[in-house]
């Protein structure tokens, strides 16, 4: 599957158990320097949350807990891509998907303390259209997660422990602010952009909407148009001073970065699941069928919805 070709490998961020985080140190002229917007245009609320979780980075500052409810509202007023890379500079510049694909990862990458609290993607634009026709029906999803995410010299995971995390998609807008002037007297808009809110299923049963959430993956389609390129950011939230740490490797987080990669992963088997290899066996072909029809009858016929088999559709091959 295409995705996988440019997703970062998840075998490998387990045993190397480093994924980087953004870096603004470069001169005017490096595209990875975000462009300054106004500060009214600014929502305070994502401010702050950033503010907090770089004050929360081992330093024994209290982070405020931040719900479902209040991480929608704050997903919703995202600041657009351009704020976070210098968008007109790479449209008045060679830049091919390889060239910003790299610059992406090098924007992740060079943070001294906070690289474990961020992953980073990119795919193409088919890739994450399939996605969002999946996205857009099945809003809702549940995924296990293994309690240990540590692997074995092979590169798997083992554990017969799984916490289950409820998912929501959220979806709103791509500015085309940044993008260059197109031929077409009426150009197609961009793809909307998305997030993935997960947070475990028995604090959601508990407090709801208020439910705190562990990982949030953005999508971020600016650049689907002129270079077929969709690039992903995800974000694990600090932990409180008197909250879970994720692991040993990863002090003050609520969640360790291998497993925030395996939830990645595991999204994007089931909503990558119209999406056939280019070589699909037989089987392969039948079990990414269940796959689609696991989100579908989720939807559907919740309290009728079947758990066997889903760790194995998530996890098949690796767990």
């Amino acid at each position: 599957m295409k995705i996988k070709k440019h997703a970062p490998s998840v075998k490998a961020a387990i045993k190397a158990k480093r994924i980087p985080m953004p870096s603004i140190d470069a001169s005017r002229t490096d595209p990875r320097e975000p462009i300054p917007l106004p500060t009214r245009n600014r929502p305070p609320e994502v401010g702050e949350a950033r503010k907090s979780q770089a004050q929360g980075d081992r330093a024994g500052v209290k982070v405020c807990r931040v719900s479902v409810r209040e991480s929608a509202l704050i997903v919703s007023r995202l600041q657009p891509l351009s704020s976070i890379l210098n968008l007109p500079l790479l449209h008045m510049t060679p830049h091919d998907t390889g060239a910003i694909a790299k610059i992406w990862t090098a924007y992740h990458s060079a943070h001294p303390t906070q690289s474990s609290c961020f992953l980073s993607a990119h795919l193409p634009t088919t890739t994450y259209d399939s996605m969002l026709n999946l996205a857009r029906t099945n809003p809702f999803f549940v995924l296990p997660l293994p309690r240990d995410a540590a692997s074995n010299q092979s590169g798997t995971v083992k554990t017969d422990e799984y916490e289950m995390f409820y998912l929501q998609w959220l979806f709103h807008p791509t500015s085309s602010a940044s993008s260059p002037p197109s031929p077409e007297a009426t150009p197609s808009p961009l793809p909307l952009t998305s997030s993935i809110i997960f947070t475990p299923l028995e604090e959601f049963k508990k407090s709801g909407e208020w439910a705190q959430p562990y990982l949030v993956l953005t999508h971020y389609p600016e650049l689907s148009h002129s270079h077929d390129l969709v690039l992903m950011r995800g974000e694990i939230t600090v932990g409180t001073a008197s909250g879970t740490a994720g692991s040993l490797a990863n002090p003050g987080f609520l969640l360790s970065q291998p497993q925030a990669q395996l939830l990645a992963l595991a999204l994007q088997r089931f909503y990558c699941a119209e999406i056939p290899p280019r070589t699909e066996s037989a089987r392969d072909a039948e079990e990414r069928g269940k796959r689609k029809d696991a989100l579908q009858g989720f939807r559907e016929r919740p309290g009728e919805w079947d758990w066997t088999g889903l760790v194995n559709m998530a996890y098949s091959g690796l767990v």
